[in-house]
């Protein structure tokens, strides 16, 4: 890993084998850059050895800081009333102290709690909103400029149905039935739907959002949860977009025709959630495999009804076991 200046040339520099150059930030997207510059000096800083030069490194430092400075300058304080509210929610959201925070970003203890409260006077340095914005993997401008306790996207929201959906699951305060498909027999409510179907042992799923001849490989059992309070049933099916491809997973609710006097009396639909093989929802892979996970640990668990494991409870708590 290359750390010379020897190929500093047209005020580019390499650390690490990436280049880099020094940037004057004339924007929100500049001052982004800048501080990416930054943080890449002062951590080819850190890595260097007792006995090497660091003056040109230092050097480098200090001029990005003074540009980043001379933007900040332009443009003023920046809004505070976000900013506190968000690293509160943040630090709750991931069980944290706030002194837990500032030891991880290595910054003096009290200086978090002290700056960022609502009406004070004093603000956070943008070089610590930046450590922030990158500890939690959160956009800088998201969390300067939005309220992150408030779904701003349907990526938010398909997130925290997800994170709901897999803390009831956890509890048991919501359970999910198998409804097959692979590993089980399929449930008679797919029969006609044209969603599944096998062809050389393999079964497929037909998303119904696209062409008919469109299929990719059902990967597992399918499971459904009826006690969301949503009036419908909702599903989700593991499934492949080839034999080579990760596990994807897609939502989709469920009802039936429950009207006695309709043609259609007990015919089942289903319609279109939302899947985590498509932008922007593939960060979404891995909160819906967590649980999805749950839901296949739960379903081999002990079945209890909810009055046998009421009177195991209280008898544990009187016994002190």
């Amino acid at each position: 890993m290359s750390r010379r200046y020897d190929e500093y040339t047209d005020g580019k520099f390499e650390i690490y084998g990436e280049m880099y150059e020094l940037i004057e930030p004339e924007n929100f997207e500049g001052l982004l850059k800048a501080l990416k510059v930054k943080g890449a000096l002062e951590t080819a800083i850190s890595g260097l050895m007792h006995d090497e030069d660091s003056s040109t490194w230092c050097s480098l430092l200090q001029e990005q800081d003074n540009y980043i400075q001379e933007y900040l300058n332009t443009i003023g304080d920046f809004d505070n009333s976000h900013l506190v509210g968000n690293i509160n929610y943040l630090a709750k959201k991931y069980n944290l102290r706030i002194g837990e925070i500032e030891n991880m970003l290595h910054i003096s203890a009290g200086y978090i709690s002290r700056t960022a409260r609502e009406n004070s006077p004093k603000k956070l340095s943008i070089d610590v909103v930046w450590k922030l914005a990158a500890l939690f993997g959160i956009d800088l401008r998201a969390l300067l400029e939005t309220d992150l306790q408030i779904p701003n996207s349907n990526t938010d929201l398909a997130a925290k149905f997800i994170a709901k959906a897999l803390s009831e699951t956890e509890s048991g305060h919501i359970e999910w039935i198998c409804n097959g498909g692979c590993a089980s027999e399929l449930d008679e409510s797919f029969n006609g739907s044209r969603l599944i179907t096998q062809q050389d042992d393999v079964t497929y799923y037909h998303p119904m959002y696209l062409s008919n001849t469109a299929k990719f490989i059902l990967d597992d059992d399918i499971f459904a949860c009826e006690n969301f309070d949503l009036h419908k049933e909702v599903l989700i099916v593991p499934f492949k977009l080839n034999n080579t491809s990760k596990t994807h997973y897609e939502f989709i609710f469920r009802h039936s025709d429950d009207n006695e006097s309709s043609p259609t009396f007990g015919a089942y639909y289903f319609t279109r959630m939302f899947n985590t093989a498509s932008d922007p929802f593939a960060d979404l892979d891995i909160r819906a495999e967590q649980l999805y996970k749950c839901i296949k640990d739960r379903e081999y668990d002990t079945q209890l009804s909810a009055g046998a494991k009421a009177i195991i409870i209280q008898y544990l708590n009187r016994s002190g076991t």
